[in-house]
């Protein structure tokens, strides 16, 4: 695999099995159930994954049937060892096959993607249950009447890695179907981390039961996928 792989953009992966000798165990030969370790998910909840022999996507920490020749396990026709890591920054690849594993792992540095979604950060609120992949959509139920949900806004690439460096002049503003918006627009930061500077606050309405849409949208700047919190009674 290159040693700079993107983050939206998949690499082949060449797995080779070796005697103890460093030497390739070229009667190493078949197909072999190996299961990959070392990448994580990213924010948005998106698993690395390997494609297997037949074409499938498996997760990290899974079995993964390759076919071995001679030792090795190379990528044809876009399987048997296509990888995607989806987190950006350093990472280190290790794979078993339950009686040999990696003596040495890969060291990887996965770079982030161009910038493409808003997404939802540093989510919290006054009551209810905030789901678990809150990022580019963001399911909160049980909020109550008057409840409130702060939040700050980030750019992130096709893998929901934040980006950065993004320049001026780009800001977003949140809208909601019902209740109320304070603290908008946000203007996103020109340099370092692409988070706004500032939160914006939603709050439920009053009495009744509900289920609100909040927005993020561009206001200014290039036009980014909106995130949108879907705030529930």
């Amino acid at each position: 695999s290159t040693a700079t792989p993107s983050a939206i953009s998949t690499s082949n992966l060449t797995t080779t099995a070796q005697d103890p000798y460093g030497n390739t165990a070229t009667a190493y030969t078949g197909t072999h159930e190996i299961v990959y370790s070392g990448a994580l998910s990213n924010p948005g909840g998106i698993v690395p994954t390997i494609v297997n022999a037949a074409g499938t996507l498996v997760p990290f920490g899974s079995a993964t049937a390759l076919t071995f020749k001679a030792g090795v396990a190379a990528v044809a026709s876009s399987k048997n060892g296509l990888m995607r890591l989806v987190k950006a920054g350093e990472t280190s690849i290790a794979a078993s096959d339950g009686t040999i594993s990696t003596e040495a792992p890969l060291t990887l540095n996965v770079l982030i993607g161009t910038a493409s979604k808003l997404a939802v950060t540093s989510v919290t609120a006054t009551a209810g249950t905030i789901s678990s992949t809150c990022f580019l959509t963001c399911p909160i139920t049980a909020l109550g009447n008057n409840g409130k949900v702060t939040a700050k806004v980030a750019v992130v690439d096709a893998s929901s890695n934040i980006v950065s460096e993004l320049g001026s002049g780009h800001a977003v503003k949140v809208t909601a179907s019902g209740g109320t918006i304070a603290g908008t627009p946000l203007t996103l930061e020109a340099t370092g981390l692409a988070i706004a500077s500032g939160s914006f606050t939603y709050t439920a309405p009053a009495s009744g039961s509900f289920t609100n849409t909040i927005t993020v949208a561009t206001s200014t700047g290039t036009v980014y996928t909106s995130a949108t919190i879907t705030a529930s009674k």
